[in-house]
């Protein structure tokens, strides 16, 4: 049955769009209602402890607020992933985009959060860094150098324990100016500038702790960039875009950087949870921390239902080990996520792949590229050289393609997940914004009545302390006039005294 079109409606527009847009200006102009109280809340919070000495605080919910209105604003559904360290967090991430977006090493890399706008109008990835965001970054390495000149000798013996920042170190000290752009173009420059800005992060928790430049960030680095798609493929994104956080694990070592207060901030910010687990390391203490974790925000957010997991590295499914089902029933019962939210992937497959794939144009030398050479590895295996000299060009790709749709597992985590998230990214993004605001506005009532009782039995203290000083009052009254008749009395005496000593009354 056809949908009727209501009266007024142009009949050429999508009665589906056009309510959609009215009901996000409804919404935005709620949010904006709800900010405003919140701000309210705050100014009156901030004037009532205007003489004490502790360190004002906003409500714990402002920031996760004016974000569901930015998101609103935006159409921007936001999905944050965590992942214990070397799970594979930013191996998906690149899959998903088809590029060597994210840096990796075999230390700990992510120290700051990080937006990934998925939007087909970026072809190529572009970093914003915002003004304020820049400033800090700047500080920060001013605060390095200047530490440095002060005691060089001090700032050598802590970075000992850190080989791979020394090129950072080194570039922050030659560098007198600005380390990174408001705009960077690129593969390559992006992912530069992701390592050099973490890395910046990790050498001032070190060297300058008391100056946290992420602590202080109220808007996040962010790249706009497409999904990775196949030939035939489309993915709409003009109601709205997945914008994916690339966090620090809640296990990454740091000291100073107050990671797990950074991660915290971002789950409560974001509408969906992607956890990442290790296949090979399923009932290990690093799984037990996502765990934990998993299990705090399905508290927080009344289940699991915005939280998928995606179980990576099944390429190493070994005879012996747990089959497809079992992981599934293990995620859903160690981690209480719904097993149709559980995906097992080979990401660094599907990244090889899709890399492979995304190159257009490749002539009689593709296969000395980086990017035939890396899938090659992953699918030829042992004998992968000599292999890749004997396969043709048009086989190889059907490889690639069967790793991507078939054998990786991603594809069908991409279908089912991403890309039907991004279809109904707009009225998610409505409803999963209305949900966190009316959360925290339950919060905030809950604060506020906390706060009038205390101020009601404040009060009620004043009205009696009011009553004992009107009684205070009369009681200062009348001692005064005891105290002048006692004058008054004494001096009777003294006169009574003394004409009794002298014979005389």
């Amino acid at each position: 049955m056809a949908t009727a079109i209501p009266p007024g409606i142009p009949q050429d527009v999508q009665p589906s769009e056009t309510l959609l847009e009215d009901l996000r200006q409804d919404v935005i102009h709620l949010l904006k209602q709800t900010v405003g109280i919140v701000e309210r809340y705050n100014s009156l919070h901030k004037t009532a402890e205007r003489d004490s000495s502790q360190e004002k605080t906003e409500f714990s919910g402002t920031a996760a607020i004016r974000q569901a209105l930015t998101n609103v604003e935006e159409m921007a559904l936001r999905m944050s992933v965590v992942a214990p360290m070397k799970a594979g967090k930013s191996t998906i991430i690149n899959a998903i985009v088809g590029q060597p977006l994210l840096p990796a090493r075999n230390t700990a890399m992510t120290a700051t959060a990080t937006e990934i706008v998925l939007d087909t109008n970026y072809p190529e990835p572009v970093l914003f860094v915002p003004e304020e965001t820049l400033a800090l970054f700047k500080k920060a390495a001013v605060k390095i150098r200047q530490e440095y000149n002060r005691n060089r000798d001090n700032v050598k013996a802590k970075l000992q324990k850190y080989p791979h920042l020394d090129t950072t170190f080194e570039n922050i000290i030659r560098n007198d100016g600005t380390l990174f752009k408001e705009e960077t173009t690129g593969v390559e420059s992006v992912r530069e500038a992701l390592q050099l800005m973490n890395d910046l992060v990790r050498l001032a928790s070190q060297i300058v702790p008391a100056y946290n430049p992420v602590k202080r960030m109220r808007e996040l680095p962010q790249i706009r960039v497409a999904p990775f798609t196949s030939e035939g493929e489309a993915i709409n994104t003009a109601l709205g875009n997945l914008v994916i956080i690339d966090t620090p694990g809640p296990n990454e070592a740091g000291e100073n950087l107050e990671i797990k207060n950074i991660f915290a901030e971002q789950l409560e910010r974001s509408s969906l949870i992607l956890v990442v687990l290790d296949f090979t390391q399923l009932k290990t203490e690093a799984a037990k921390s996502v765990q934990e974790t998993v299990q705090a925000i399905a508290e927080i957010r009344g289940g699991t239902e915005n939280i998928y997991a995606l179980v990576n590295k099944v390429d190493q499914r070994r005879r012996g080990d747990m089959t497809p089902e079992e992981v599934r029933e293990f995620v859903q019962q160690e981690f209480r996520i719904p097993s149709s939210h559980v995906f097992e992937v080979s990401a660094q497959r599907a990244y090889c792949a899709a890399r492979f794939l995304k190159q257009h144009g490749l002539g009689e030398d593709w296969r000395t590229r980086p990017e035939a050479k890396d899938l090659a590895r992953e699918i030829l295996r042992d004998d992968w050289e000599q292999n890749l000299k004997e396969i043709d060009k048009d086989a190889f790709t059907k490889k690639a393609r069967k790793q991507w749709y078939e054998r990786s597992g991603f594809y069908q985590f991409f279908t089912k997940v991403i890309s039907e998230l991004i279809k109904i990214a707009a009225p998610k993004v409505i409803r999963e914004s209305l949900n966190i605001t009316h959360g925290f506005i339950h919060k905030l009532l809950e604060d506020i009545n906390l706060r009038k009782r205390s101020y009601q039995a404040t009060l009620g203290i004043l009205e009696v302390e009011k009553e004992v000083m009107k009684q205070l009052e009369q009681l200062e009254e009348d001692a005064q006039k005891v105290k002048c008749d006692i004058s008054i009395y004494s001096s009777r005496v003294e006169q009574v005294l003394i004409s009794s000593i002298e014979g005389e009354y």
